[in-house]
């Protein structure tokens, strides 16, 4: 283990995953995204089923999640991929170029609408300035993907493990309190569960990390090397 821990956010910005981070999640845009869902809600109809709603190739659907949480899953391992948060839309990247490999997974108290992509695909034609909007959602659920990757396409368990840390602090607390910080990792990632036990124990050990009864609390200045 390298490095002293600091306070978060009292170290110098050397942390490029979490300087970007923070530069992605406060701007998320929710004013667009309350806009595109106004124009969309009158055509939705309520999902009540609990089941996994698979993204179809054949008939693209756009999701409208107005409380709680999913998680979205690629099919052909169920990793878990990200989990998404209200308010936001979901499928228009599946709407405009349909590939049907991943799967939504619905938590418990969300609430969410389902709109048949022809009815979505209409209303933008009809109103073609909602492009814009379309575009500005895609671009932010871009940046998050591609944050996400950044510290998951590498060879390294602890650039893994480091980033599903810091997202984790960033979550709400309704999360925090749902998921250890153990079965949030396991499910996001293909690492052995013994690797991120030690690897937690020796974080929470050198007063990196604090944790009650296996939940993330607290998050310090994180070693860049394990």
């Amino acid at each position: 283990m390298t490095d002293k821990p600091h306070a978060a956010g009292s170290a110098p910005g050397n942390d490029h995953f979490n300087d970007a981070l923070q530069k992605i999640i406060p701007h998320k845009p929710s004013d667009i995204i309350a806009r595109l869902m106004a124009e969309l809600k009158p055509e939705a109809v309520e999902v009540t089923a609990r089941r996994s709603r698979q993204f179809s190739g054949k008939n693209p659907q756009v999701f409208l999640l107005l409380q709680g949480a999913v998680n979205l899953h690629r099919q052909s391992d169920d990793l878990l991929m990200t989990t998404i948060y209200a308010p936001h839309i979901i499928g228009l990247a599946e709407l405009l170029h349909p590939v049907g490999q991943t799967y939504l997974h619905l938590e418990k108290d969300c609430e969410i609408h389902v709109v048949a992509g022809s009815k979505v695909l209409q209303k933008l034609d009809q109103h073609p300035m909602l492009w814009a909007d379309v575009s500005r959602i895609l671009a932010y659920q871009l940046h998050f993907a591609s944050l996400r990757d950044l510290h998951l396409l590498n060879n390294h368990a602890y650039d893994a493990i480091r980033g599903k840390l810091l997202e984790l602090i960033n979550a709400p607390e309704s999360t925090r309190l749902d998921y250890s910080a153990l079965r949030y990792i396991q499910e996001r990632t293909t690492l052995a569960r013994s690797t991120i036990l030690k690897c937690l124990s020796d974080l929470k050990t050198g007063g990196y990390i604090a944790m009650e009864k296996g939940h993330l609390t607290q998050v310090f200045n994180l070693p860049q090397r394990y």
